[in-house]
């Protein structure tokens, strides 16, 4: 087995949204009353962001596999009109389960966000809200 140690640059930002605790609280209430929230937008971005004990951002693993996987949808087997999507998976693992994130100095972990707000539109209702997540550059 081989080992091959990677560091991934983006072209473009990377934004998260952490199913977190305080959403699975929610998503459990039985009842149905309008709810305003008066949170600031970086309280609200800091609760669903991924951040580890030190107070350093990471992003899931599980992410940059599922990544690979559908990648792999998109490239044909040699000979075959079958897809790679499960055959990549199975030759690819993923040694830790998060990836740490750096500053563009590559040395550096990353400790801070900028706060991206958009309309969101919430499926069972077709109702839009105000989401404010975090955003890496």
């Amino acid at each position: 087995m081989k080992t091959v140690h990677v560091k991934i640059q983006g072209t473009t930002a990377l934004l998260q949204h952490r199913f977190g605790a305080e959403a699975q609280a929610a998503s459990t209430k039985k009842t149905r009353a309008v709810q305003i929230k008066e949170d600031n937008p970086r309280e609200e971005a800091e609760k669903v962001c991924y951040r580890d004990r030190d107070g350093h951002l990471y992003h899931p693993s599980a992410s940059i596999a599922r990544l690979l996987r559908e990648a792999g949808g998109a490239h044909k087997q040699r000979g075959s009109r079958k897809s790679l999507k499960y055959i990549v998976p199975a030759g690819v693992r993923l040694a830790d389960d998060v990836i740490e994130l750096y500053e563009l100095d590559g040395v550096t972990r990353k400790t801070d966000f900028e706060v991206d707000s958009r309309p969101v539109t919430i499926p069972a209702t077709k109702g839009r809200i105000m989401r404010h997540r975090p955003i890496h550059y």
